[in-house]
C-alpha cells in the first residue's frame, strides 16, 4: 500500500529528503512539482535529459548571489510566486505555498521540476503521481495535494535579460523593469546624436532625458552634466551618458560631483575597462568627431560591463577607487 504523506508531517518529510535518497510530488503554485536535494533522483525519475537544468525553491531572495538592487526590487514584486529567475546561470523560484516553503526552511535550498515524465503534461494531484512515477515509488514522498490551473512559471533570464519562458506573468513587463536604468542628456551640440541613442537603444534600456528639449538654441552644458550626476549618484546600478561635441566639457563638468566616475570615450573597445578598472558610472560621447554606430557600439560596451567588487582580481582596482574617495573628502 502506498503512503500518502501530509504537509502536517514537515519534519519527517525533510528528514527523509536529507538523507538524499528520496525526491517528494508536491503541490506548488503553479504546477504539480517534484523536489528533492539529490538532483539524479529527479532525472531519473522524470526520464529527463540531463542537459536540461533544474530550478532552485529557495524561501529567500537573499539566496540568490549577485542580485543587483534593480533586480532585487523587481523580483520582489513576483516572490513568493510563478516567476523562476536565472542569476549566474543558476534557476531559482520562491513558490507562493507556505507549506511549501516551511519544508524548504527546513531542507535548505532544493531542487526542483515539474511533476512529471519529461515531454508530457505535468499530473495534476498526487494521486496521479502513482500510476505516472510507479516504477520508481520506492524512491518517492508523495504528499496530498493538487493544482487547478497547471500554469508555469515565467522564466526570465537575469544574466542576458531575456525571457526564457511564458507563464503566469508577462515577460515582457518584467523585462522592461529590469532594463538598465540610463539617465542621459545633452548640450544643444549633441541633441540629435541623442535622440537617435534614444531611438535606437530604446527597447534595449530604460531612458531617462533629462533634456535639452530641442537643439535649436545653445544651453550650457555644465548644467545637464550636472543634472545627470546627481541622478546618477541618488539611484544605485544607474548609468549616464552625457554628449557634447567632444564629450570633454561634460566629462570635465560630471567629474566636479562626488561620487561620480565619469570617462569621455571615443574607442569602443575602451568602454569595458572603463567599468572593469575604473567602475566609472558616466559615459561621455562626442557628436562631432564620432559617428551613432561608434557610439551605440560604445554604450553597449560599458552598460553590459560589470564591476565585481567581491572578485579577488578587482582588489588592486578597489583600492585605488579607494584613494579617489579619499581625495573627494579632502577636497
Amino acid at each position: 500500500m502506498i503512503k500518502i504523506y501530509s504537509f502536517d508531517q514537515t519534519k519527517q518529510i525533510s528528514q527523509l529528503l536529507k538523507t538524499k535518497q528520496y525526491a517528494a510530488v508536491v503541490e506548488t503554485d503553479t504546477v504539480m512539482g517534484l523536489i528533492s536535494l539529490n538532483p539524479k533522483l529527479i532525472y531519473q525519475i522524470k526520464e529527463r535529459p540531463t542537459d536540461k537544468k533544474l530550478i532552485f525553491f529557495i524561501s529567500n531572495i537573499n539566496q540568490v548571489k549577485d542580485l543587483s538592487e534593480q533586480e532585487k526590487k523587481v523580483v520582489s514584486k513576483y516572490w513568493p510566486g510563478g516567476l523562476t529567475i536565472i542569476k549566474n546561470k543558476i534557476s531559482y523560484r520562491i513558490p507562493n505555498n507556505q507549506k511549501l516553503l516551511s519544508l524548504i526552511k527546513l531542507t535548505g535550498p532544493i531542487y526542483s521540476s515539474s511533476a512529471n515524465i519529461s515531454g508530457e503534461d505535468p499530473i495534476k494531484n498526487a494521486i496521479d503521481a502513482c500510476n505516472v512515477f510507479k516504477k520508481h515509488l520506492s524512491k518517492l514522498i508523495i504528499i496530498k495535494g493538487s493544482t487547478k490551473k497547471n500554469i508555469p512559471s515565467t522564466i526570465i533570464d537575469l544574466d542576458n535579460l531575456k525571457i526564457i519562458r511564458e507563464g503566469k506573468y508577462k515577460g515582457s513587463e518584467i523585462v522592461k523593469q529590469l532594463r538598465p536604468l540610463i539617465y542621459i542628456s545633452s548640450d544643444h551640440a549633441g541633441y540629435q546624436m541623442k535622440k537617435q541613442i534614444i531611438k535606437k537603444l530604446g527597447k534595449k534600456y530604460n531612458f531617462k532625458d533629462l533634456g535639452p528639449n530641442n537643439g535649436d538654441v545653445p544651453v550650457d552644458y555644465p548644467i545637464y552634466a550636472l543634472k545627470v550626476a546627481n541622478a546618477v549618484n541618488k539611484i544605485h546600478n544607474a548609468f549616464g551618458i552625457l554628449i557634447c561635441g567632444t564629450g570633454f566639457g561634460m566629462c570635465i563638468a560630471a567629474n566636479k560631483v562626488k561620487g561620480i566616475r565619469a570617462i569621455c570615450i571615443h574607442n569602443y573597445k575602451l568602454a569595458s575597462l572603463a567599468r572593469e578598472h575604473n567602475n566609472c558610472n558616466i559615459v561621455t560621447l562626442s557628436a562631432r568627431f564620432n559617428t551613432l554606430e561608434n557610439n551605440i557600439k560604445i554604450i553597449n560596451n560599458f552598460i553590459s560591463t560589470k564591476f565585481d567588487s567581491n572578485d579577488p582580481k578587482n582588489k588592486r582596482h578597489i583600492k585605488r577607487l579607494n584613494l579617489i574617495k579619499k581625495i573627494e573628502e579632502q577636497c
